[in-house]
């Protein structure tokens, strides 16, 4: 598989348990510039179908064309956040990372938020060790939407991602998953509540085969389901079935 495919093999594993809300890291970073809207699709695609998203992503195109919401991040705090044609038009925003002339208008749909969200962060402070590296923040993920968090290397952006699936240290505030404080979960529970991530870079197992790979996802759910979730995840993923 080329590298793209590997980061497309990632993505489709961890679809297979199903899960309610994705967490992406640079999902195209890398990947050849014909295959962007491909991720784009594949991604607009699991929305349509009621998955909610998280995405971490510096190709800014890619972003205007699928989001519904973006927040900023900028040395471990969150500058800014609202709809991409707000966030464009900021001016901490465009003198920071965008570059964009005021007056640049994205064209979007119509976003669908709910005042329910999917999940919440509510002043969370996490990092490494005894370092924290994000501070006190709150956000919230409107069920079936897509929301980006852009910031620059360094900012905490993959760290606020960890913090969620629970793969780094957590120093305070609360991370509510349909109803429930997960803070104290391990990642393994998260995933079978219905939350799946992403890690940027190639996170496969290349001794395995596609198919292998694909039914490692599916270790939260019953065998019985196992061949259907494959034949739905390789719809969205066609490549990887060729």
């Amino acid at each position: 598989l080329s590298y793209g495919q590997k980061k497309l093999l990632a993505f489709a594993a961890a679809m297979m348990s199903n899960p309610r809300i994705v967490v992406l890291d640079e999902p195209v970073a890398g990947v050849n510039p014909t295959r962007v809207n491909e991720v784009a699709e594949i991604v607009r695609r699991a929305n349509q179908a009621g998955t909610t998203f998280l995405v971490i992503e510096h190709n800014v195109e890619f972003i205007t064309s699928l989001c519904d919401h973006v927040i900023v991040f900028d040395r471990g705090r969150k500058l800014t956040e609202g709809p991409p044609s707000e966030v464009h038009r900021d001016p901490l925003v465009l003198d920071a990372y965008l570059g964009f002339e005021p007056g640049h208008e994205p064209n979007l749909g119509e976003s669908g938020m709910s005042l329910l969200p999917a999940l919440e962060l509510i002043g969370l402070t996490a990092g490494y060790r005894d370092v924290p590296i994000v501070h006190d923040i709150s956000l919230a993920l409107s069920p079936g939407t897509i929301t980006t968090l852009i910031g620059g290397n360094g900012a905490g952006k993959s760290t606020l991602l960890r913090a969620i699936y629970g793969t780094n240290r957590w120093f305070s505030g609360q991370i509510v998953y349909r109803g429930e404080d997960i803070h104290t979960l391990e990642p393994s529970e998260r995933l079978r509540r219905g939350i799946a991530f992403v890690p940027q870079g190639r996170c496969n197992f290349p001794s395995m085969s596609v198919a292998e790979n694909l039914k490692l996802g599916c270790y939260t759910l019953a065998a019985r389901f196992h061949r259907a979730r494959i034949e739905r995840v390789i719809t969205l993923f066609p490549m990887l079935g060729a």
